[in-house]
C-alpha cells in the first residue's frame, strides 16, 4: 500500500466514521435497532476502530427497523447526504442500501467487462437487512436456495452494469457473463419486479418470531446466520471516538461468520480497493 492510498484510505475513514456518527444518532432519536457487522464489527473488537486496511462500514437493521429507517432518512439525513437505493435512483442498481455522503467523492477501481476502470464515487456506508429464517435444517437451506436464486436473478437483470469478467471470477462465471452479455437475455428481466420478489422471500419468517437471525444480503451464505439470542440486545462497544452498536454475543457471531478473527491475516491477504481522493462534490 502506498504513502498516496494510505493518506486517502485514512481521509475516507474519517469520512465514513462522520456518517456512522450520523446514523447512530438518527436511529437514537427514532428508536431503532442496528448492529455493526462484517470488517466494522471486527475493527471494533479487534481494533476499538477501523481494520487499519478497511475502506468500508457494513451496518445491519433488523427488517422492522430497517424499513421505518428507509421511511424516516430522506428527511432526518442533513444536507450534503443522501440515502441511495433501487427505488431511489434509476442509476443505482443493487440490492444493498448505502448512506452517501455526496460533498465526498473518491475514485475507485471497478472490474467492467475485461478491464479495471476507474471511476469518481461518492463516499458512503452500507445499510443492511437483518431476516428471520427457519429454524428447522431443511427449511432452513431450501429458504436459503430461495434467497440465493432470487439475488442471481437480480444480478442477471442488472448484468450490463454490474458484472464485469475480470480474472477474479471464475472460468464458469465469466463464460456465464459473456454469454448473457452477447445474447441480451438479462434485457428480459425486471430489475424492479426481481428485487420484489426478493424483498417477498426475505420477510417471509418473521424477525419477531423466528429462532434464526441473518445479513440475507450477505456474502457469507448460511455462515450469516446465527441464533436470535447472538444478536440479542445490542452492546455498545469502542469505535474510533464512538460507542458503537454490536451484537449481543459478539464472539459468537464472529466465530460463525470468521472463524478465528482475532488472528490478524497475512499481509498478502489484506485486501483494500486502490482508493484516491477527488474534488470535493458529487460525482454525478
Amino acid at each position: 500500500m502506498n504513502e498516496n492510498h494510505t493518506d486517502s484510505l485514512k481521509e475516507l475513514q474519517a469520512v465514513n466514521l462522520a456518517m456512522i456518527r450520523l446514523l447512530d444518532e438518527i436511529c437514537g432519536r427514532y428508536g431503532l435497532t442496528y448492529y455493526a457487522l462484517g470488517g466494522t464489527l471486527i475493527g471494533a473488537v479487534r481494533h476499538q476502530g477501523f481494520i487499519p486496511w478497511d475502506d468500508d462500514v457494513d451496518i445491519g437493521m433488523p427488517r422492522p427497523d430497517f424499513e421505518q429507517f428507509l421511511q424516516v432518512a430522506p428527511a432526518a439525513l442533513p444536507e450534503g447526504y443522501r440515502l441511495r437505493t433501487i427505488h431511489t435512483s434509476d442509476a443505482y442498481r443493487t440490492y444493498m442500501v448505502k448512506i452517501e455522503n455526496t460533498s465526498v467523492s473518491f475514485y475507485r477501481e471497478f472490474y467492467a467487462r475485461n478491464a479495471v476502470v476507474e471511476k469518481p464515487i461518492c463516499a458512503w456506508i452500507d445499510v443492511m437487512p437483518i431476516d428471520g429464517m427457519p429454524g428447522d435444517r431443511r427449511q432452513f437451506y431450501r429458504h436459503l436456495k430461495r434467497l440465493k436464486t432470487a439475488r442471481q436473478m437480480i444480478s442477471l437483470s442488472l448484468l450490463d452494469k454490474n458484472m464485469g469478467t475480470s480474472k477474479k471470477r471464475s472460468r464458469k462465471e465469466m463464460l456465464v457473463i459473456r454469454a448473457g452479455l452477447r445474447t441480451g437475455l438479462y434485457r428480459l428481466l425486471n430489475p424492479e419486479r426481481m428485487y420484489a420478489r426478493f424483498e417477498r422471500l426475505c420477510r417471509k419468517y418473521s424477525v419477531t418470531d423466528a429462532p434464526i437471525l441473518g445479513n440475507t444480503v450477505g456474502i457469507y451464505g448460511r455462515r450469516e446466520f446465527v441464533r436470535r439470542e447472538v444478536f440479542g440486545t445490542p452492546v455498545r462497544r469502542k469505535f474510533e471516538d464512538l460507542m458503537i452498536a454490536c451484537p449481543q454475543d459478539t464472539d459468537a457471531y464472529l466465530r460463525h461468520v470468521y472463524g478465528d478473527y482475532m488472528t490478524l491475516p497475512p499481509e498478502a491477504d489484506r485486501h483494500t480497493h486502490e482508493i484516491r481522493f477527488a474534488k470535493s462534490g458529487n460525482p454525478e
